[in-house]
């Protein structure tokens, strides 16, 4: 390291315009973006060398630092390529983030001895395997999600595609694709989307119209369940939902305190407050108080339609079923052209996750209704000021209350956090963008409508909607796994303590009525049938004797399916076919071991016998035997 000498090289600044020309010497480059996205130029003719550094100053609008020696003379063709990928993006912030992308796999290359990536197909297979192993190390140890990591291994892939374009897919063949597991987030149950829409609407049009209309504090908001008392105060809402011991405040009686319950309140928190003391603090609050019932644009106010706004953008975002970087795209002249319109019920976008697909969401009457209202709320805060996007975001803090900013992408999850134990229960979570696009894909599934129609209503493919989008409700699965329980205990109990005869014996016990298959419950993996051994279990004439020769039968079952499992082709089928069956010998199994100790020493004895020695029953045996003629069972 003491050889390596760091130097500004010299370079040129470009902007995305000129991105499609073929460039000498793309070392060189460096690419201007949109000052709302990156202000100093972004070096990606940096990563031509496999040394190189920031400035030590995050202010230097200088190139980054790099050591002339280190240059990779087949690294050039493959900026060529990056900057050709890059002149189709049609956003500046997808640029910064396929660049930031292929920088950070370029810089694991060079720190962990694969910096010849570029030069042949083997060198580049070394680097995607130990770059995926990476990335799942990373993965196991909760740094980074599957989807962030599906991400970067995608851009490492890019990297090899542009530099091996023909032996690209041998390439990355060498390892697994890391999958994504952007369908895990579950769908929120209806309470708590009930609630939080609930407590939205509330807050946008009741603040709202306190705004609007100049009404005086103290102001009281109902929710309904209880009431959240706002005063002109650094200390906020007066909420029930957190303890709040407030001095200067009656909280019960809408008012400002007296000296003597000012004191009063200060002796239980253990502060000694003289009367002089308590005098200049409430009357400070009285000032307060007259001055924000005097000036209808404090910042007080303006902290309130600030929140107004807030709750109007969410509830439209969960109306249209959008995502935030399309809600942001919204214009305010196609806002109050649909306003005015008696026709035009949709607000249109691009969406660039989908290579510029325009998309348009339908708003719907109720929704049309709302915007209105968040139209004559605009423009109270706007105040005469001029902003071409129909949402944006308002500073409600001190001597820059009322300044306006772009909406951000996090919007929702600050909102959350604005009303998370001031009006809204904590123990509700916050209802994203994601869960409730989800959420509106089951209920339209679930009133029949096809799922072309449900995919084409939130602007996806029919693919995203069925892998991501088509989970069952929380509630349901709940229901479901509660009838299912239910009747795997309904089979345990069956399992009986019988000495001597009781039913026609079968390979996985005994029968009460042979040849007089039913059901145990409407919830069944396999449908009851005296000619398949395996629908016994499911059929409400199955019982099972606590003795060794039944026993004997229920686990040489068991063993046969463990060992299909285990060596079949088609795991899904499989996984479908057994792994039910045998979670359900293992509770009778069990319910016949709580019996008894005699009960618990026989089953002990007879897994043994069968999982350790391979003893089967002679039926179970030979459909091992023929399981394994057939290749099934190795």
């Amino acid at each position: 390291m003491s050889d390596i000498k760091f130097t500004h090289r010299e370079t040129h600044v470009i902007t995305v315009a000129q991105l499609n020309q073929d460039f000498l010497r793309p070392e060189s480059i460096r690419i201007q973006l949109d000052k709302a996205v990156r202000v100093s130029p972004l070096d990606v003719g940096c990563l031509a060398y496999t040394v190189r550094a920031r400035n030590a100053v995050r202010e230097d609008r200088r190139c980054n630092l790099v050591d002339n020696l280190s240059f990779v003379e087949e690294r050039r063709e493959l900026l060529r390529s990056i900057y050709f990928e890059l002149s189709t993006a049609l956003s500046h912030r997808t640029i910064l983030h396929n660049v930031c992308s292929f920088e950070s796999a370029i810089r694991w290359c060079d720190e962990n001895g694969h910096s010849n990536f570029c030069s042949d197909e083997i060198s580049a297979a070394l680097a995607y395997q130990g770059y995926t192993q990476y990335l799942n190390g990373r993965i196991a140890r909760k740094e980074i999600v599957p989807v962030s990591a599906n991400n970067l291994q995608r851009a490492m892939s890019k990297l090899i595609g542009y530099q091996f374009p023909l032996e690209h897919l041998a390439i990355i063949r060498s390892a697994i694709p890391i999958r994504s597991q952007r369908g895990n987030s579950r769908a929120p149950r209806e309470q708590s989307v009930t609630a939080y829409l609930k407590t939205c609407l509330t807050l946008a049009r009741r603040l709202s119209e306190f705004v609007i209309k100049g009404e005086e504090y103290p102001f009281v908001l109902n929710l309904g369940e209880f009431e959240v008392v706002h005063f002109p105060s650094n200390v906020g809402a007066l909420t029930p939902l957190k303890n709040q011991d407030v001095k200067s405040y009656n909280i019960s009686e809408r008012r400002i305190s007296t000296v003597s319950e000012y004191i009063e309140r200060a002796s239980k928190l253990g502060v000694r407050v003289n009367p002089y003391q308590a005098q200049v603090d409430l009357s400070s609050a009285h000032r307060t108080l007259s001055s924000a019932n005097t000036d209808m644009r404090c910042h007080w106010r303006i902290r309130l339609a600030s929140l107004a706004m807030q709750a109007y953008t969410n509830i439209l975002l969960i109306l249209l079923g959008t995502t935030a970087s399309e809600l942001i795209q919204f214009d305010h002249e196609e806002g109050l052209e649909l306003q005015k319109s008696l026709i035009k019920k949709e607000l249109s976008a691009i969406k660039f996750r989908a290579k510029g697909l325009k998309t348009r969401y339908a708003l719907g009457r109720e929704g049309v209704h709302l915007l209105k209202e968040y139209l004559v709320l605009r423009t109270w805060v706007l105040n005469g000021q001029k902003f071409d996007k129909l949402f944006f975001m308002i500073n409600a803090n001190g001597r820059r209350a009322g300044v306006i900013r772009p909406l951000q992408l996090l919007f929702s999850q600050s909102f959350y956090k604005r009303i998370s134990g001031v009006y809204l229960d904590s123990a509700y979570s916050n209802i994203s963008t994601r869960v409730i696009r989800k959420y509106k894909s089951l209920v339209l599934h679930s009133l029949g409508i096809s799922p072309t129609t449900v995919a084409d209503v939130l602007n996806h493919s029919l693919s995203t909607n069925v892998n991501d989008y088509s989970d069952s409700p929380i509630e349901q699965q709940e229901e479901e796994f509660g009838i299912y329980w239910q009747s795997v205990r309904r089979a345990a109990e069956r399992a009986i303590e019988i000495r001597g005869s009781g039913g026609t014996s079968i390979a996985s016990g005994h029968c009460d009525a042979f040849l007089q298959p039913a059901p145990e419950s409407d919830v069944t993996v396999l449908q009851p049938s005296c000619r398949s051994q395996y629908g016994c279990l499911y059929c409400k004439h199955y019982s099972c004797h606590a003795d060794q020769e039944d026993i004997h039968k229920l686990l040489s079952l068991q063993y046969v399916a463990n060992s299909v499992r285990a060596s079949t082709s088609d795991l899904a089928h499989a996984e479908i076919l057994y792994k039910d069956l045998c979670v359900r010998i293992d509770y009778i199994v069990d319910e016949i071991s709580k019996r008894s100790p005699e009960s618990a020493e026989i089953v002990s004895l007879i897994k043994y016998k069968v999982d350790n020695l391979g003893v089967l029953t002679v039926f179970w045996e030979n459909w091992m035997q023929r399981y394994e003629k057939v290749g099934i069972v190795f």
